[in-house]
């Protein structure tokens, strides 16, 4: 028997819950399916087939996330160009999907490149056929990002279908209308925009294309609402609220949303009502960050809070009770570290696990709790950050487990403390290696009994929180030392998650320059960063990790108002004279003359001076161990008298 034997059973499961619409069953057949295949460890283009039918269901559920997480497990699997091209266009447009208008830029752009490049020989035929997509999602990402001259450059030098050599040019045009109404609109033209959208709706209808003709809709809806005619709009999306629309999830629901939120608008709260319970089902398996924006666009486009069944906090009350949140954690980065650390994160948040995060300052400890609490089961309750380093033993005691009146000098009244509050909720206890040992006892009784009592009184109170506890030291060796209770250790070393220092993902730094420029920025504005200068940032150690570097840009940013370019002259000195430092020994690794003894020696040398001869900064910096550099340093004799500072 072949080892894909036993997945026949689960394969016709499967097909004959997608038959009766059963997508939701289907979905957890499949899971197990790949679970199974992954345990089995079938070969790599079973697990590609099985990954890419997870990430298109993910994308039937508008669950862009996880369909992003199956397509990048798929990325990695692909072998042959039609695969990697196919994959990156989902990729893309699940970016889209969840209004990331950086990531999906930069997938689009790889797409148009590749296209460039082998647009003569037309290699990738799925790539022929999708290009009006692709220059469709470069017009509406630039739109959005207010680079309204880029988007008609796409326009002007690509998309024009009369000469694209397109096998489905009805649909070519189809998206080039919809691209030209999505820029319109941006621009506020909207007679033009109008005029587009109807041109793009027809060809939809023509060739049956459902969800281009409920897209379409709801964009002249959002004409009739700016042009103060809710009446107007409400008639325009009506008819698309029925059974043949409703396959269209992701656009159905946004379309009850809108006609629920217009009825209610205008005080029909029935009819509000009545919209909003035919996509109930949808809204409690959203996208929660989909969903989100969603509510906070249209909310800004009828200009007013509403009260009543389509107000925003009911729809985040009805999408709670599968514990959703609405939460906005934004975290950057698509680097393999990152992704890891970010799958790890949403996993353990199901569970109701102990979890430990080491990182070291700068890299987002508090972003990675907020992500596992908004994504857990506790999402409905409250998430209370705690700084442990930064308050005294008697103060952390009382700010932890609260006070009985008169319990010490002050206490005027009875006063809960933060395991009270945090009921039902997580409680992130930061910095915790610097927490006083008869606090760290007081805490391992409470753990153990999940049982607390206030300072000065005797009667014990159940308490219902999740801990998360951070540290920017290794526990380990804290324990080692006595410096830390290693019963309590184990106590909370249920789960250990490792956060990435930027060093080791230089690959998103990029990234991380265009959201933190776009987040610092006027609307619409428009700031490039020249390539040296990228490349500087890009070498650079950032001991502070995404702390220093958000610091870096606010000073750049502060510094140069109103600039459109940014050049190595304005980064730091420190920044600009490590660069330099580098240039020396990239020579040296390309010149052959070399050896690698030699380089090696003039990179620890260099790499001391630029930490001021100080060996454990040093080691850090260049992510080796203190007692390895030692030894290194004899190996290569180098004096350990010059450094002795750091010894």
């Amino acid at each position: 028997m072949s080892k894909k034997e036993p997945f026949k059973t689960y394969r016709a499961e499967y097909n004959r819950l997608v038959r009766n619409g059963q997508n939701v069953r289907a979905m957890q057949v499949l899971d197990k399916v790949i679970a199974r295949a992954v345990e089995k460890k079938m070969d790599g283009g079973f697990l590609l087939k099985l990954y890419k039918i997870s990430g298109k269901l993910h994308v039937g559920f508008t669950n862009n996330s996880m369909a992003i997480d199956s397509f990048f497990k798929a990325l990695r699997l692909a072998k042959s160009e039609l695969d990697k091209v196919e994959i990156t266009y989902h990729i893309a447009n699940c970016y889209m999907g969840l209004k990331d208008a950086d990531n999906a830029l930069r997938f689009f752009s790889w797409l148009l490149e590749y296209h460039e490049k082998t647009k003569s020989h037309k290699s990738i035929p799925f790539l022929v056929a999708n290009m009006s997509g692709v220059f469709s999602g470069l017009v509406m990402v630039y739109s959005q990002k207010g680079r309204f001259d880029k988007a008609r450059q796409i326009i002007s030098e690509h998309f024009n279908p009369e000469r694209m050599e397109s096998p489905r040019p009805d649909v070519a045009f189809m998206d080039y209308y919809h691209a030209i109404g999505e820029l319109s609109m941006c621009e506020k033209d909207y007679d033009k925009a109008e005029e587009s959208f109807r041109k793009s709706m027809i060809l939809a209808e023509k060739w049956n294309i459902g969800d281009a003709v409920v897209s379409a809709k709801i964009h002249l809806a959002h004409i009739e609402i700016i042009r103060n005619n809710p009446s107007g709009a409400l008639d325009a999306i009506l008819p698309c609220i029925n059974k043949q629309c409703e396959k269209y999830v992701g656009v159905f629901t946004e379309t009850c949303l809108l006609a629920s939120k217009i009825c209610a608008f205008m005080g029909d709260v029935k009819c509000s009502e009545r919209m909003l319970k035919k996509c109930g089902k949808y809204i409690k398996n959203a996208e929660p960050m989909w969903l989100f924006k969603l509510m906070k666009e249209q909310d800004e486009l009828l200009k007013l809070p509403l009260a009543g069944p389509a107000s925003t906090q009911n729809i985040v009350r009805m999408s709670r009770d599968t514990s959703v949140s609405f939460e906005p954690v934004e975290i950057v980065g698509n680097s393999e570290e990152m992704l890891k650390a970010l799958a790890t994160a949403r996993k353990v948040a199901k569970t109701d696990l102990s979890i430990l995060i080491e990182g070291e300052t700068g890299t987002g400890k508090e972003l990675f709790a907020r992500l596992i609490h908004y994504t857990s089961n506790r999402a409905n309750g409250p998430f209370v950050p705690v700084n442990c380093g930064g308050l005294s033993e008697s103060l952390l005691e009382t700010e932890l487990f609260g006070h009985k009146k008169g319990a010490f000098t002050g206490a005027f009244s009875d006063r809960k403390g933060i395991f009270e509050f945090a009921a039902g909720g997580t409680i992130f206890l930061d910095e915790c290696a610097e927490m006083p040992q008869a606090m760290q006892s007081n805490l391992l009784r409470t753990l153990e009994e999940r049982k607390m009592r206030r300072v000065g009184d005797n009667s014990l109170i159940d308490i219902d929180v999740r801990i998360i506890f951070a540290t920017n030291k290794s526990l380990k060796d804290l324990v080692a030392q006595g410096k830390f209770r290693e019963d309590l250790f184990f106590r909370i070393n249920v789960f250990t998650l490792d956060i990435p220092p930027l060093r080791l993902r230089k690959d998103d730094i990029p990234l991380l320059v265009g959201h933190l420029l776009e987040k610092m920025q006027k609307p619409g504005a428009d700031v490039q960063v020249v390539k040296p200068a990228m490349q500087a940032l890009m070498a650079y150690n950032w001991p502070g990790n995404v702390r220093e570097l958000e610091n870096e840009i606010k000073r750049i940013v502060g510094m140069n108002k109103d600039c459109t370019v940014i050049d190595e002259t304005m980064l730091g000195r420190h920044i600009i004279q490590f660069s330099d430092e580098l240039k020396p020994m990239q020579n040296a690794c390309i010149d052959e003359s070399v050896s690698f003894r030699e380089f090696e020696k003039r990179f620890i040398l260099a790499s001391l001076d630029r930490c001021g001869n100080n060996v454990v900064r040093t080691a850090k910096s260049i992510s080796i161990s203190r007692s390895g550099m030692i030894k290194k340093m004899k190996r290569l004799g180098i004096s350990i008298t010059r450094t002795a500072k750091g010894l």
